[in-house]
């Protein structure tokens, strides 16, 4: 069970403060989080991680990327033996982690079997004194790269279209997305054709303006189905503004392959 910690004895802006593998996971309670970013992912058996008020399980190849101070929890699930490996982040550029994870509290990554290689080839190279400070920054930042190539979409680029335009219809669409909206009612508010407000979009989100819409339904649906777990499939469906649940049902399923119960019963006990 290879655990090292302060792999790098300088200053870069991605360093690994700790890194394990094939690790046999006990129980862990952090009321007050973890002081650097975690990853934790499930090399064998399963385990499950409760952060707030969610419940995430950790099957074979799952993880969770968890910032720094977020009370959380996890153990192993069931009787097999959990487990795990992980890394903990620190560096200059800390900071725009968070960023990158679009201010959210945690990543969770359902299938990802490269980085768990990756893990392994990082012990064995430090190990073997093969990897550089530099070498070891660079990767670091590149599990960063691709744990966040699984958000729902990456922020948007410092151009004056995007601030003008852009920045003014998402705001607007983070708190009307209950209502009834379309391109034609998003473009009135920033006094531009619907035409030109889609091409906005796919130029800086590779999306429409209704696809975007869309899928921040989906996105706020998701975090109520965990924590409003006793509330009915229709009424979330109306919360999130779907007209109907039959078309709410088909449109997240086609987002996340699961219906909303599947998903609900994925991740709460």
């Amino acid at each position: 069970m290879p655990l090292y910690f302060d792999l790098v004895n300088r200053d870069f802006p991605f360093m690994l403060e700790s890194i394990g593998c094939d690790w046999v996971q006990v129980p862990i309670k952090r009321p007050d989080g973890h002081p650097y970013y975690h990853w934790l992912q499930t090399q064998s058996g399963e385990g499950e991680i409760t952060i707030g008020e969610v419940k995430l399980s950790l099957p074979k190849d799952a993880g969770v990327l968890i910032a720094p101070f977020i009370p959380h929890q996890y153990a192993a699930k069931g009787s097999e033996p959990w487990v795990t490996s992980f890394v903990t982040i620190k560096g200059t550029f800390a900071d725009r982690i968070s960023e990158m994870m679009q201010e959210e509290n945690y990543l969770y990554v359902q299938k990802e079997p490269q980085i768990l290689t990756w893990l392994h080839g990082i012990v064995d190279s430090y190990e073997k004194r093969s990897i550089s400070g530099t070498e070891l920054s660079v990767e670091t930042y590149r599990l960063l790269l691709q744990l966040t190539k699984h958000l729902e979409w990456q922020p948007p680029l410092e151009n004056k279209l995007v601030q003008t335009y852009l920045k003014p219809t998402i705001a607007y669409i983070e708190t009307h997305f209950a209502e009834d909206l379309s391109v034609e009612i998003l473009a009135e508010t920033i006094f531009v054709t619907p035409q030109y407000l889609t091409r906005l979009f796919r130029r800086f989100y590779g999306v429409t303006a209704s696809e975007y819409l869309m899928r921040l339904r989906i996105k706020k649906a998701k975090e109520l189905l965990l924590t409003k777990k006793d509330t009915e499939i229709q009424v979330i469906s109306q919360l999130v503004g779907f007209k109907s649940s039959s078309h709410f049902i088909a449109t997240f399923k086609k987002l996340t392959s699961y219906t909303p119960i599947q998903f609900r019963q994925l991740y709460l006990n």
